[in-house]
């Protein structure tokens, strides 16, 4: 692991030459400093990081109401976003523009799950060496899980925590805390099928409800839960 102030020490056998090599989640390691072979014990060693290809884009509208997922998470394919990525990466928020970066250049589908909204899929995007501008990317609401509640007479609605887990496509999730006031509403969902579950607010290993549902991406799934 690397310091905060960028220093780092490790391990070698000793008996042959290593290489090492910088790496960074959206930097590269320089042509002529990111690596460097060593077979003993040494110290000032250097490994340079610089710009790489990168992307750049603004998310319409940003959605802040997904307490399970707070970033936005980027992943990248080659072909069908199934399978493992090709790179999975935290986008970097600065004045409301995103960045990715540390992608090689080439043709790439981008597979964008940002909180609130239903995962986004660009296919066929080209990215350059440098500085990729993609734009403002609108972002669907999905469809959303409503959950009717019946009470008991005089009963409160009950603190809750509502989860939708996906069982198509790249795995991924929303959640709703709700706090006993107006609808019980999540939203979010893309196309595909989905685990929910509600468990009380505060005891998420109890299950009040399971039930497994086909998104069509947008409109409303309602689900009953009978809490007398």
């Amino acid at each position: 692991p690397v310091g905060p102030d960028g220093t780092f020490s490790v391990r070698i056998p000793g008996d042959r030459p290593v290489r090492l090599r910088a790496w960074h989640p959206s930097l590269v390691p320089d042509p002529a400093g990111g690596t460097v072979e060593v077979q003993e014990a040494a110290d000032g060693l250097v490994l340079r990081l610089v710009e790489g290809p990168h992307a750049l884009f603004t998310l319409d509208p940003v959605r802040r109401d997904d307490i399970y997922r707070t970033q936005t998470e980027v992943r990248l394919f080659r072909g069908e976003p199934a399978g493992e990525p090709l790179s999975t990466q935290v986008a970097e928020e600065v004045d409301g523009r995103f960045r990715i970066g540390g992608f090689p250049p080439e043709v790439l589908t981008l597979w964008i799950d940002a909180p609130g909204s239903a995962p986004k899929v660009l296919r066929g995007v080209r990215l350059f060496g440098g500085a990729n501008d993609l734009g403002v990317l609108p972002m669907e609401e999905g469809a959303t899980v409503r959950i009717d509640l019946t009470l008991g007479p005089g009963a409160a609605p009950p603190n809750l925590f509502v989860l939708a887990m996906s069982e198509d496509g790249p795995p991924h999730s929303r959640g709703l805390n709700y706090y006993g006031k107006g609808e019980v509403l999540l939203r979010g969902l893309g196309p595909g099928r989905y685990r929910v579950t509600v468990h009380p607010g505060g005891a998420p290993g109890t299950v009040l409800l399971t039930e497994h549902v086909q998104s069509e991406g947008s409109g409303v799934i309602p689900l009953a839960l009978d809490l007398r």
